[in-house]
């Protein structure tokens, strides 16, 4: 079942439409609401993970016991502690983590996007909105990161260093994002940054995987060969035609606004960064899904270089491509998302 999904994202950028023009505000409420409400009614079995979140909130106690697991960040155990002490339903445990994921998000494209609708619909068509159906721990450690987007643009380090240090409790991911920092205020061209990711990359990213499944067995399959064809290159091609694109549009106003310099520059170097994961042949299912934390500034890169552009042919075009990307994502069940399922609490019939 495909409609609940067209239905939230055509309520979403319409509301948000309608009350941009004719109130000249940018609602948060309601696509919070809408985005939080279809994550939260939906059925365990709906994204990959989704199963294994959810056991502490469909199995009694002496299955799964809720101990501090030392392979899963403290941060987010804490908090599923926390969220169990009040409900024991994993409806709840849905509704807290939507909120929390997508939250911030909603904050900083109110805060900085030129055109607040666009970016929510690239939002949810881009298959960014369905990060915390599948791995909820990043998602929150994303939403933190791209919410100390502020800090990075105003140079105020200590602040963005605490936010990048409370997204780590959630996902140890995090901790890259303080490179990006020193990455987007160091005086080098973003030529020279873009070939330095890469081959920090290249040398790099064979150490950190093997480092990473010595530690935790949770990271053991990021270290075997890509099989049956899912190696995820036609969504690194895909990331990679854009970061092209958008090098090539962005010579100009990279030089004239700092804000832009900083999140085309966290793009362009983590994409640079992901290529020679692709290179290696190695499972690319957690380096592609650290990729998300830069994916995530398409939604304020696009709608600065559409405004730039001028173009209403060319925009319109974007928006057709959007929707054919999504309709495609969901389709291919990405993630586990297709077909929506209702929790049996909600099933009328």
């Amino acid at each position: 079942m495909m409609l609940p999904y067209l239905i939230v994202t055509i309520f979403s950028v319409f509301f948000v439409y309608i009350q941009n023009k004719s109130l000249g505000i940018r609602g948060v409420f309601l696509p919070l609401f809408l985005l939080t409400s279809l994550a939260s009614v939906r059925d365990y079995t709906i994204g990959t993970d989704s199963h294994v979140y959810t056991r502490y909130f469909r199995f009694p106690f002496n299955h799964y016991p809720l101990t501090l697991d030392p392979e899963v960040e403290k941060g987010y155990q804490l908090l599923v502690m926390m969220i169990h002490g009040i409900s024991d339903d994993y409806f709840f445990y849905f509704i807290v983590m939507s909120l929390i994921s997508i939250f911030p998000v909603l904050l900083i494209l109110r805060k900085y996007s030129v055109n607040y609708t666009l970016s929510i619909y690239i939002y949810i068509t881009f298959g960014l909105y369905f990060a915390f159906y599948n791995q909820v721990r990043q998602a929150i450690a994303m939403g933190i990161c791209f919410l100390a987007l502020r800090f990075l643009v105003e140079k105020r380090f200590i602040v963005y260093f605490l936010f990048i240090l409370v997204a780590m409790q959630f996902h140890i991911s995090a901790v890259m994002m303080l490179v990006f920092y020193f990455l987007c205020h160091v005086k080098v061209r973003i030529e020279l940054k873009m070939v330095g990711t890469f081959l920090t990359g290249l040398i790099a990213t064979p150490v950190i995987i093997a480092r990473m499944a010595i530690n935790n067995s949770r990271y053991e399959g990021y270290t075997e060969g890509a099989t049956n064809g899912k190696n995820g290159l036609m969504t690194v091609a895909l990331y990679v035609m854009i970061a092209i694109v958008i090098y090539l549009l962005g010579k100009k106003h990279r030089k004239e606004s700092v804000e832009y310099s900083c999140i085309e520059c966290i793009y362009l170097c983590g994409i640079s960064a992901l290529i020679p994961v692709t290179m290696l042949g190695t499972n690319p299912a957690g380096p592609q899904r650290v990729a998300q934390y830069f994916v995530y500034y398409l939604m304020l890169i696009f709608p600065i270089l559409l405004k730039r552009i001028n173009n209403q042919i060319i925009s319109f075009a974007f928006c057709i491509f959007s929707a054919m990307y999504f309709l495609l994502i969901i389709l291919s069940n990405l993630g586990g998302i297709y077909p929506f399922k209702f929790n049996d609490a909600f099933n009328i019939f």
